[in-house]
């Protein structure tokens, strides 16, 4: 919504909770993982069906489920913007987000609105969040006078190097024109302006709009375009991995260096098999280069040169294998390994959102910070920085507060204090310091200036400064047996000492035995029931 930002106790504007939307919507059947753009078709035989629905998490009412038809895509006619008006939509602030991991992010650089030098400003849609399929954010707005408005969008791309990102933009949830679909959002390491162009003649692609009601702009993660090269790849990691363990099973991991294997006898045509395996790679790449419009190096996808060489050079030398396992499929600069990195790149798709805007005329798009306006907001950082920071001890020195020092990330940090600042009951304040070295608390003893308490600290510390009467035995509290049973028994081990108890668990680590199932396949095993 277009509420504002809560701010913590420091002023710095902090990321919102999510608020779940209780309203009816219509959902088409679609893939989930986003490389296929169309609703879903069904192939049914006259007669009757039955069509069962299972809920794997939360919970939600169904109103009536359909069969369609399936419609052909109706566009609208695209128009010349004329006029002045300019409606600017903050990124920071969609209406509706489909996944409540969305959200917005602060960074401190002129160039985003609103910007602020001394304090944290919300003013971007955080492009890491906003990055896998079928990911959508919706903005709402109105305009002045009908006509036809085209559409900016100021963004930054700058994870995928070398490589566009796309989405599909909807008006009114349609995609108005062709222009409108699978829009690429190039690689830039600063933000900039991207306006929708017709894909024939480049010039703008109007929208028709109407004054006086509310529109929406959505925009909607699509990995179609890279759906083929993702089955590829795919399929080439199953291959890989199939060969590597064929090799095992006839060597017997035996592969010392004095020991020849004649693969050739084995597994006739393998040196073939790996060249067509190299061909493959070196297609995808050039795939690639023609989605960036580029025929130099992809930095993104950088791995799949090398890939091509490896199986070059196994291919030439196929006897070789048994001792190269570790390049081909087992080690972590395995063949197998860089194509399911290459795998996991395709899936990822961030873009980050600054405003966007509906416009008439380019003249009226605001343009970029200059450079001395850059040069100033930095010589002003770099005073501010000498005052007092947020959730450092010196900030937050008050005797009569609770100092709670933890030694984890700023945004944990951030966290704890708001709850502490909304939630905490006891009528004591609570003061968060972020402690960038649990190692000082030994030193801070030493100074006399040890927090009350420590959180994140690592589990063999508290041995260590219960050693020098530096913590207090919990067992002072006449509650502690209480508390002490939300814990398994052995987990309060490592806070005991000379019959006192000088720590609680904060987190827990156990084990996890997983197993590979195509290896079990492979040699027809079912999982053992142990």
């Amino acid at each position: 919504g277009n509420a504002d930002f809560q701010k913590d106790r420091y002023g710095n504007e902090v990321v919102p909770e999510s608020k779940k939307v209780q309203q009816w919507q219509t959902k088409m059947l679609r893939d989930a993982s986003g490389m296929v753009s169309d609703d879903l078709l069904l192939e049914l035989s006259a007669g009757k069906h039955v069509w069962t629905l299972s809920c794997e998490q939360s919970e939600m009412l169904i109103g009536k489920v359909a069969l369609l038809p399936v419609e052909t895509d109706s566009f609208n006619e695209e128009g010349e913007p004329q006029g002045a008006g300019l409606y600017i939509l903050p990124g920071e602030k969609p209406t509706y987000k489909s996944d409540s991991t969305i959200r917005p992010g602060g960074e401190y650089n002129p160039d985003l609105r609103p910007y602020q030098a001394g304090n944290t400003v919300m003013n971007m849609l955080d492009g890491n969040s906003f990055s896998a399929g079928e990911q959508r954010v919706t903005y709402s707005f109105t305009v002045e006078q009908d006509g036809y408005y085209a559409i900016g969008i100021r963004y930054r791309q700058d994870a995928k190097a070398n490589f566009p990102v796309y989405r599909d933009i909807y008006i009114d949830d349609k995609i108005q024109s062709p222009s409108y679909a699978v829009v690429p959002f190039d690689y830039t390491t600063k933000f900039q302006n991207k306006e929708v162009r017709n894909k024939q003649t480049d010039r703008l692609a109007g929208v028709w709009l109407t004054a006086g009601e509310t529109h929406t702009i959505s925009l909607q993660v699509n990995l179609e375009s890279l759906a083929s090269v993702a089955q590829t790849v795919k399929n080439l990691v199953e291959n890989v991995q199939a060969l590597s363990l064929d090799i095992t099973k006839m060597t017997g991991n035996n592969t010392e260096k004095y020991r020849d294997f004649d693969l050739n006898d084995y597994m006739p045509g393998i040196g073939d098999t790996l060249t067509g395996w190299a061909d493959k790679v070196r297609d995808i790449y050039a795939e690639l280069q023609a989605m960036a419009r580029t025929d130099k190096k992809i930095g993104e996808f950088s791995t799949l040169p090398v890939c091509e060489k490896q199986l070059r050079s196994m291919a030439k030398r196929p006897d070789e294998l048994p001792g190269r396992l570790n390049e081909l499929a087992q080690g972590q600069n395995s063949i197998a390994q860089y194509l399911a990195d290459v795998l996991e790149r395709l899936y990822y798709s961030p873009l980050a959102i600054d405003e966007i805007y509906v416009y008439q005329s380019e003249a009226v798009l605001p343009k970029n910070t200059n450079f001395f306006v850059r040069i100033w907001e930095s010589v002003k950082r770099f005073f501010l920085s000498f005052g007092a920071k947020a959730y450092d001890k010196t900030a937050a020195d008050n005797t009569e507060n609770l100092q709670v020092w933890v030694a984890r990330s700023r945004q944990y940090v951030e966290i704890i204090q708001k709850m502490a600042d909304e939630k905490f009951a006891s009528g004591t304040g609570v003061d968060i310091s972020l402690m960038p070295d649990p190692g000082k608390l030994v030193l801070a003893n030493a100074a006399g200036d040890s927090p009350d308490v420590a959180l994140g600290v690592n589990y063999a510390l508290p041995y260590e400064l219960a050693l020098r009467g530096a913590l207090k035995d919990l067992h002072t509290f006449p509650d502690i047996s209480e508390v002490e049973a939300r814990f398994k028994p052995g987990l309060v081990y490592p806070g005991r000492y000379n019959g006192g108890l000088f720590a609680l668990p904060e987190t827990t680590n156990f084990l996890v035995l997983f197993y590979r199932t195509d290896i079990l396949n492979n040699l027809n095993l079912t999982v053992p029931d142990t």
